[in-house]
């Protein structure tokens, strides 16, 4: 159950014509009923349905701020104990791996340091996991809070729990997110609130995607719009009317192509907005669990609100979709209520496919290089195939085809350099989203 709310970036962005024909959402899952795998930091763990609101109260061990899934459908918990926790479909919380406060630092520089409890939290189609985390002085304990450039970092988790530094140092390093062909993004407070793309390989491969301040959490839709939730520590402009417009703890969207902001909803603001998630129809979902500074008697604390998207050029429309006084638990038969909501996953409408087998060559030159591999179980709900290629079997991998997907079980690469050893992986695509990475690579060169 990867984050589906995330279905495509591109870099360039010219490549969106193309890629939005690759990734078609399917109608009939407009109205399928998703949920929402809320993190109450107070109370606890929650399960609640897009369709009407109603919530099950899953585990009071289940606070935590980041949170992920994969394409089996666990969804991956971050908590300040230093521990993610995985929560199977059956609603079972387990540790997933621990002692991530104690995290080694190996960034130049913050030579003593270790990580403290981990922050954000992500998974991309390889099986990698990635996290931020604040850092701590061993000697006092404390964190750098006035020197923003060592305040945290960033760190990838391979999936034999190997763990190794991916972006160090950074300043206040916060919400981390992927997408469906290997990009990872992450945003900084203490960098003005800049949110970067990179691929699998970390600081090396880091690019500004979008400049705005104070981000709590972002999404993007199927064409590559970033959908993010702010808070005033810093203040954001909206950039049609930068002098009108200041500071609001609201939803903002970023189009693609572009870094500046535009004010999503301008008639209502937020009070303290965790990160959006987006839903197969395109609503927006995003947890409140403040009063808004602003105006405090115009919202209140434990909040889901869904937003619908304009129709014939008009504005998004918000409404309630479940407010804490009105949680009933219908596991334990009793109301419980929302505290302090914060972050989500969602659900895909439909179960994401399988991974492929037996990625094999079927013949190699000096330019090109065929490949094929076994479907998947259940290929009647695959759409096409991604290849994907690396020159390190490690990684990182890059998408050879974003404008056409592979509909068959084979693909020529005709973009070899000559005497390179090249290693290649296999992802099918359906109507929900991108399944995990074959776990096999086919190393060829010539």
């Amino acid at each position: 159950m990867k984050q589906t709310n995330i279905l495509i970036n591109l870099r360039p962005a010219t490549l969106l014509a193309g890629l939005l024909l690759l990734l078609p959402v399917a109608r009939s899952l407009a109205d399928s009923t998703q949920y929402l795998y809320v993190s109450d930091l107070r109370s606890g763990l929650w399960k609640v349905s897009t369709a009407d609101g109603s919530a099950s109260f899953i585990n009071a061990a289940g606070g935590g701020i980041g949170m992920t899934s994969d394409p089996d459908g666990n969804v991956y918990l971050a908590q300040p104990s230093g521990r993610i926790m995985k929560i199977d479909p059956d609603n079972n919380m387990t540790t997933h791996l621990s002692g991530l406060n104690s995290n080694p630092v190996y960034a130049s520089g913050s030579a003593g340091w270790t990580a403290s409890a981990p922050f954000g939290l992500t998974r991309d189609l390889f099986g990698n996991f990635y996290y931020t985390a604040y850092f701590l002085n061993d000697e006092t304990g404390k964190s750098k809070d006035h020197n923003p450039k060592y305040f945290g970092g960033s760190f990838k988790i391979a999936p034999d729990n190997t763990i190794t530094a991916w972006d160090n140092p950074l300043p206040y390093p916060y919400f981390m997110t992927s997408d469906q062909i290997g990009n990872i993004y992450l945003d900084g407070f203490g960098s003005g609130g800049i949110l970067w793309q990179y691929d699998q390989s970390g600081a090396g491969s880091k690019t500004v995607r979008g400049t705005q301040r104070s981000c709590h959490g972002f999404t993007l839709d199927s064409q590559g719009n970033i959908y993010a939730s702010c808070i005033s520590y810093y203040g954001w402009v909206d950039s049609k009317n930068p002098s009108k417009v200041q500071s609001p703890n609201a939803l903002w969207e970023i189009p693609v192509g572009g870094t500046e902001a535009i004010l999503l909803d301008p008639t209502g603001f937020l009070g303290h907005p965790g990160a959006p998630v987006m839903d197969a129809a395109g609503n927006l979902y995003v947890a409140d669990d403040h009063f808004n500074s602003l105006d405090p008697g115009s919202q209140q604390a434990g909040v889901i609100y869904k937003y619908s998207p304009p129709k014939d050029g008009g504005q998004w429309t918000k409404k309630v979709l479940v407010s804490g006084p009105e949680l009933y638990d219908t596991i334990s038969k009793q109301t419980k209520s929302f505290i302090q909501p914060f972050y989500m996953v969602i659900t895909p409408a439909i179960p994401l496919p399988g991974q492929p087998t037996h990625v094999t060559q079927t013949s190699l030159s000096s330019t090109s290089a065929s490949i094929s591999w076994t479907p998947p179980s259940g290929t009647a709900n695959v759409n096409g195939y991604h290849v994907f290629r690396a020159t390190n079997a490690d990684g990182p991998y890059s998408c050879l085809n974003l404008l056409a997907l592979a509909t068959g079980t084979t693909f020529t690469d005709v973009k070899r350099a000559a005497g390179t050893a090249y290693y290649y992986k296999v992802a099918a695509v359906n109507s929900a989203g991108t399944g995990d990475a074959s776990n096999d690579s086919q190393l060829t060169k010539k």
